[in-house]
């Protein structure tokens, strides 16, 4: 599941003794908004002959996949800002974690999370509590490979022929525009 909370709650309540496990990008993406928001703060306070808001990719990119020229880079970007590499760190961190799965990936998790927790960084903060609130759900993710990208790549479709299909007003014709695409897609892949 995603990391809703009424959603867990009822989850839990009409399922008692189900294993909730969060889904792998929801709580990657927590490091990624602290790490994008540290960036966007720490670009505000820069000069106008420091830039790095033109290498967001870069900076977003698993350290895992960067070339030597990349990493070069990284290193002085990450140079103009403690509190940069500090939290580029911590999605460095992460990306560890990902590579990794059962209790490995666990014991990386919990060292991710001792360091977060040092952290005076209020960006870093709200990923720690967060992390804590889920840290169960979390936990089951590297014991338990489940994931509702399908369902919400779905919903993404839906969504996108809803928009792109301004003006059909009978619901009927909707849903029957919405199935057909879904099949041509079930016959292209």
């Amino acid at each position: 599941m995603d990391m809703w909370r009424p959603f867990r709650n009822a989850s839990q309540e009409v399922f008692s003794n189900a294993i909730i496990v969060v889904d792998r990008f929801h709580y990657v993406k927590q490091i990624g908004e602290a790490f994008r928001k540290v960036r966007c703060r720490i670009q505000a306070q820069l000069n106008e002959g420091k830039r790095i808001k033109k290498y967001w990719k870069l900076l977003h990119k698993n350290f895992y996949k960067l070339t030597q020229s990349q990493l070069n880079r990284l290193q002085e970007l990450l140079g103009y800002s403690d509190d940069l590499s500090e939290v580029y760190e911590y999605k460095k961190m992460m990306d560890e974690v990902n590579l990794h799965c059962g209790k490995e990936a666990h014991e990386l998790f919990d060292n991710l999370l001792n360091s977060l927790k040092m952290s005076s960084l209020p960006e870093v903060k709200a990923v720690y509590k967060t992390f804590t609130n889920w840290y169960k759900e979390i936990v089951n993710s590297f014991y338990y490979h489940y994931t509702n990208g399908v369902a919400e790549g779905n919903n993404n479709k839906i969504k996108v022929t809803k928009r792109m299909s301004y003006g059909i007003r009978n619901f009927t014709n909707l849903k029957k525009l919405i199935l057909h695409r879904s099949r041509c897609d079930k016959m292209i892949a």
